[in-house]
């Protein structure tokens, strides 16, 4: 069990400022590659902003668990620097008594998380109250069902609403997706984004 003295207390405490950081610089990088596609023509500017509500929302979730952690898991908060190189083992068994295979990661720089998808639900309900929304989606999770042109587009941006034309007459926003029938070209296809893949909407 991790000690609470001041020295523990002040390690614990760069090590959580050391993890968001992490987080925050290696998902610049990506934003930094999409602005790069972007200047060269290669991107467009809806997806190079894409990237950056993508990374806005990834560094949130950091954020989150390891602030949500940090009263009850410290453990785990050290754990996940071991794993990002941030702590050593040996300082880790120092802290902690025992070795950070032992102790179960909180996940702080996982990417895949589902667990805002009811706070998607209520966020795109709301939306749709107002109007058409933009919903923006990769598309290359697998869990995706998008027109097969559209399967390697990380950064897709789908237009659902109720008032559209022509009209999503299934359109559906449940606890697990948002889908509907949408038409590209003249050609109708039932999408399906489940929340895993959505990471912005805005009207």
């Amino acid at each position: 069990m991790l000690e609470r003295d001041p020295k523990t207390l002040a390690r614990l405490q760069a090590v959580v400022t050391a993890l968001i950081e992490h987080r925050v610089s290696t998902s610049l990088i990506d934003v930094e590659r999409a602005l790069a596609r972007w200047r060269d023509g290669s991107h467009s500017a809806l997806a190079a902003h894409g990237a950056v509500l993508r990374h806005a929302a990834r560094c949130e979730r950091t954020v989150e668990r390891v602030t949500a952690a940090a009263g009850d898991r410290p453990e785990g908060i050290l754990r996940d620097a071991v794993d990002a190189g941030l702590m050593t083992s040996d300082e880790f068994v120092e802290l902690v008594g025992k070795p950070a295979t032992d102790i179960p990661s909180i996940d702080a720089l996982r990417d895949d998380d589902d667990a805002s998808a009811p706070d998607k639900r209520r966020t795109l309900e709301a939306l749709l109250g107002r109007g058409p929304v933009l919903v923006h989606v990769d598309a290359r999770r697998s869990e995706v069902s998008v027109p097969s042109r559209f399967r390697a587009d990380a950064s897709l941006v789908l237009r659902f609403g109720h008032n559209l034309s022509p009209a999503i007459i299934d359109l559906v926003v449940d606890d697990d997706a948002i889908a509907g029938t949408l038409t590209f070209a003249g050609q109708p296809f039932r999408c399906v984004l489940p929340w895993t893949a959505v990471y912005a909407a805005m009207v």
